[in-house]
């Protein structure tokens, strides 16, 4: 069974709470393939496709949480909202305000 098969994101950043749980579903169906691919490797062999696959679904998650904010606001430094998109998982947990 090819993670393809099974595996179909939507396109586009989610620019909603409710479009960021189906992505989140995804992300759930697709660890599950990884934690599949484990135990019957004969049968779910497409490990290495559910990684990428599974990071570009966290990637546009991450995303589409940031895009939740209201653009343009300034933090605490001065600076616009603009930087944190390509930041790491500490600035998207700050911007959601859980250190």
């Amino acid at each position: 069974c090819n993670i393809m098969d099974v595996v179909s994101l939507p396109l586009g950043i989610p620019t909603n709470r409710e479009t960021i749980q189906i992505f989140e579903q995804w992300h759930r169906g697709i660890t599950l393939y990884t934690w599949l691919s484990y135990h019957f490797p004969s049968t779910f062999t497409a490990v290495d496709e559910s990684f990428a696959i599974k990071e570009e679904c966290e990637n546009t998650i991450q995303m589409g949480l940031l895009s939740l904010r209201k653009p343009n606001r300034e933090n605490t430094s001065g600076n616009t909202d603009e930087h944190l998109k390509h930041d790491d998982n500490k600035s998207v947990r700050k911007a959601l305000g859980i250190y």
